[in-house]
């Protein structure tokens, strides 16, 4: 094998383990880390991998999220996502979370088909269009699923409509 760097290293036993790094190299041993193969070059930089049992893993870093069902022998990427993502982790088979450069949150609980962003503070954005008539939009998020209302005045202070309140 040549000459790698590896950025991290997962051992779902003693014997068997992977590890993810630069020029998105992934390597596994089954031998308790005396030899190692190299399973995928993706050329794109890899920083962190994680398994849930011996076969179903994923790894993150400079283009996405790979996923592998196989023990690593194919991994095919999952999901792009346009941020530097630094860490992964699964509970089980669906559900996991990555976090990325900015400190955004990723969150799945289907495997990762589909990838929700958990936001870390409140969130209200400028509505749009702005003047509107009749319609616009505003974009909103919150930390965590709590109790919520969303009430739109108008320039004097008087109640126009709720929005949200659930």
């Amino acid at each position: 094998m040549k000459t790698v760097q590896l950025n991290t290293l997962y051992f779902a036993n003693e014997n068997t383990g992977w590890g993810a790094g630069i020029d998105g190299v992934i390597v596994q041993t089954t031998d308790g880390g005396n030899t190692w193969i190299e399973q995928k070059d993706s050329r794109h930089s890899l920083n962190n991998i994680y398994f849930v049992n011996a076969k179903t893993g994923w790894a993150v870093g400079f283009n996405g999220i790979l996923k592998t069902t196989n023990a690593g022998i194919d991994w095919g990427y999952q999901n792009v996502i346009n941020e530097i993502l630094w860490g992964i982790y699964f509970t089980d088979e669906n559900t996991g979370w990555s976090v990325g450069q900015y400190g955004t949150i990723y969150k799945t609980t289907n495997s990762g088909g589909s990838i929700e962003i958990i936001p870390h503070e409140y969130i209200l954005s400028q509505n749009y269009p702005n003047p509107f008539n009749p319609v616009t939009n505003i974009k909103f998020q919150v930390p965590k699923d709590q109790f919520l209302k969303l009430t739109v005045f108008d320039v004097l202070g008087r109640e126009v409509t709720t929005l949200v309140n659930e």
